[in-house]
């Protein structure tokens, strides 16, 4: 009887051991093919054609996407932001009121503003930027130029749109120019809602 058994059990091992490593070699294949359509659908940019999409996944408008820094330039992709900003500061558009005439009308109001230093104008599609702290306060003010108003009013939606939180107080443009003030709500104080106030009141005066 025990003989029997032994037999039986021979017999059925192999086809036993057959299935399994069908099925074993079924999950492996399964699982190496949506292995690689995930890294795939994650990992693969957009084909060059293809709209951008938002972060809702819609598409964005071209109208959106932003713009060249200087009339009939590109917007410095591929260059490190040294670059970038060697290639703005050297392509100026020449347009009045400029950067340093806007920094000048703010020190004549009388906000103490420090020297303006070079900032990146990609970030607002802008020709060129710089931006400055105000003494005594905790505001920090980025002003932007740009070849046109056509261009600046494109820059400012475009920075509204990547900063849907700031509102006019924080952000505005006046013909050419751009207007960004920063600030940490936080530590507001009298002072720094004046120096705001005089900031945004010489912008609009230019």
């Amino acid at each position: 009887m025990t003989d029997r058994l032994d037999a039986a059990r021979l017999v059925r091992a192999p086809e036993l051991d057959s299935r399994h490593l069908v099925g074993l070699a079924l999950t492996i294949a399964i699982e190496l093919v949506g292995g690689s359509s995930c890294k795939k659908w994650h990992d693969d940019p957009p084909l060059g054609g293809a709209p951008a999409a938002s972060a809702s996944g819609s598409p964005i408008a071209p109208s959106a996407l932003p713009l060249p820094t200087a009339a009939g330039e590109s917007s410095g992709a591929g260059l490190t932001p040294a670059e970038a900003m060697d290639r703005e500061r050297s392509s100026r558009p020449g347009v009045h009121p400029s950067v340093d005439d806007a920094f000048a009308a703010f020190k004549t109001a009388g906000v103490d503003v420090e020297l303006p230093k070079q900032s990146t104008g990609s970030d607002y599609a802008a020709s060129y930027c710089a931006g400055a702290h105000a003494s005594g306060t905790d505001l920090m003010v980025i002003v932007c130029e740009y070849p046109d108003e056509a261009r600046a009013a494109a820059g400012l939606g475009l920075a509204r749109q990547r900063e849907p939180a700031l509102g006019s107080r924080n952000l505005a443009q006046h013909r050419s120019l751009l207007i960004r003030v920063m600030d940490r709500e936080v530590y507001r104080t009298a002072g720094t809602k004046e120096a705001w106030a005089k900031l945004m009141a010489t912008f609009e005066a230019l």
